[in-house]
């Protein structure tokens, strides 16, 4: 994904460090396991609720996001997706800025 091969985070970590970190001794076979990834799951067959995806632009995961919500709704569910213009991972977590 595009938003994923940009992303730099603290000190020089990349997504694909955390994910090696996450699930070491996996291959990327292992990591399209439902049970591992829901994106790889039937969501037809979990009859899913309705859901709100938000996102900032500047997320490594801005894609997959975008991906998600679409499948999601592809799925006969409802799904809304907030992208956040100029905002990174942690923005929900950050104070009112003025």
């Amino acid at each position: 994904m595009p938003s994923l091969r940009i992303f730099i985070g603290p000190i020089g970590l990349t997504v694909h460090s955390y994910i090696a970190a996450y699930l070491p001794s996996t291959s990327e076979a292992d990591r399209r396991n439902p049970d591992i990834s829901p994106f790889y799951a039937n969501l037809r067959e979990l009859k899913c609720p309705p859901a709100i995806f938000t996102c900032g632009t500047l997320d490594p995961l801005l894609d997959d996001s975008v991906l998600m919500a679409t499948k999601w709704t592809m799925s006969g569910a409802d799904a809304v997706l907030k992208l956040y213009p100029g905002m990174w991972k942690p923005f929900p977590l950050m104070p009112e800025l003025d």
